[in-house]
């Protein structure tokens, strides 16, 4: 992997677990307030996965990264452009939305792993499947998404940044 993407990713996740964190110790904190800084957070990290794609010593490479890379920068994009009303109510769907792709993408990663390192491939897939479990109670639920989103978007920061170092030094 090359040094230079490797210090990206690893740094699209140390901002995903800050954001995490936060999130998680001041639920009171209004949503719209940090939106734009997870914008951020997601247009590093959609970035991070197109790069990711297109590295020439990319050994897990799949269109399911370049996917998720261009749904996660399409929803920074969303947060950049809405409205204070509008972050307040769209914000647990356009989560929502990057959770289950998050998930999904990375299950279908998982299996092109899997024939390279077994260990990484099962973790991804694992990973994969905790984060469409997390966007099914999302969206199955809205009021108490909307009630708990604080929380649940600290776990998916924490979850995703997390996975993108694990991912960075693993290669």
């Amino acid at each position: 992997m090359n040094k230079s993407f490797k210090w990206f990713s690893i740094f699209a996740g140390i901002l995903g677990i800050i954001a995490g964190v936060y999130m998680i110790s001041r639920p009171a904190s209004s949503l719209a307030s940090l939106a734009i800084y997870f914008a951020f957070v997601f247009l590093f990290d959609g970035i991070a996965e197109i790069v990711k794609y297109f590295s020439k010593e990319n050994v897990f490479k799949s269109g399911w990264v370049l996917f998720h890379g261009i749904i996660t920068v399409l929803l920074a994009i969303c947060l950049f452009s809405g409205t204070f009303l509008n972050l307040i109510m769209f914000i647990p769907y356009i989560f929502t939305i990057w959770v289950l792709f998050s998930g999904i993408s990375k299950i279908m990663l998982s299996f092109n792993a899997r024939k390279m390192d077994k260990k990484t491939g099962n973790l991804l897939l694992v990973l994969g499947i905790l984060g469409i479990v997390a966007g099914a109670v999302m969206i199955s639920h809205p009021i108490m998404t909307g009630l708990l989103v604080a929380y649940t978007i600290g776990f998916i920061f924490i979850y995703n940044g997390v996975t993108a170092i694990i991912f960075a030094l693993k290669n």
